[in-house]
């Protein structure tokens, strides 16, 4: 690979908890409270050492340490989420 994805960023994605459950709906083995990292890995993001997902439940926040080029994926994989305001209450 290119040395340049060595660097790590921090971002902040919107995550409702409508959407996370559909993202652990998609695991075989749901946790009741689910983490990010194995949830992120099962869909194929990668986490070099240093790289990090936390996902806050109360505010609805994803955060996510890593390389631009998996932050990039991360960002691809929830926009294909159904949106917050589609979602049924």
């Amino acid at each position: 690979g290119s040395h340049d994805e060595g660097w790590l960023q921090f971002a902040t994605f919107d995550l409702s908890p409508a959407q996370m459950d559909q993202v652990v709906d998609s695991l075989s083995n749901r946790p009741e409270h689910p983490h990010a990292v194995p949830v992120l890995r099962n869909v194929g993001i990668e986490f070099p050492p240093g790289a990090g997902a936390f996902w806050n439940e109360k505010t609805g926040k994803l955060l996510v340490r890593n390389v631009p080029g998996q932050l990039a994926l991360v960002e691809t994989f929830l926009e294909g989420l159904t949106p917050p305001a589609n979602a049924q209450p």
